[in-house]
């Protein structure tokens, strides 16, 4: 997994996001604001990224990316799949990355975006 991306450096490439989400490259994101825990059976997150649709990406909050960080889930158009935004108390970046995204795409909010 290649880490490190945090706001700034996500927001750096916004035009390439953008531009796959218009150009239908990119359908949808997942955010993964969670920990499985270490008691066997409780993977639940790990489960749920492993059955992200190929036209998807995740953005990951809190430790529980460590579960699932070495899956080999591949890029859309050279994004990854599977972008880390930080840890829980990084939850500030990634509402200030979907703002970002909004804006600059000109969709009416980051939840009616036109498909």
């Amino acid at each position: 997994m290649t880490v490190g991306f945090a706001r700034n450096a996500v927001l750096g490439v916004a035009d390439k996001v953008i531009e796959a989400v218009k150009g239908k490259a990119i359908r949808h994101f997942f955010l993964v604001a969670g920990c499985d825990g270490a008691k066997p059976g409780r993977n639940y997150y790990t489960e749920f990224v492993e059955k992200v649709p190929q036209d998807c990406v995740v953005l990951t909050l809190a430790c529980g990316k460590f579960r699932f960080f070495d899956k080999k889930l591949g890029d859309i158009g050279g994004i990854p799949r599977l972008l880390d935004v930080g840890q829980c108390n990084d939850a500030y970046s990634a509402i200030q990355i979907a703002s970002a995204w909004q804006m600059r795409s000109g969709w009416e909010s980051t939840n009616s975006r036109s498909r």
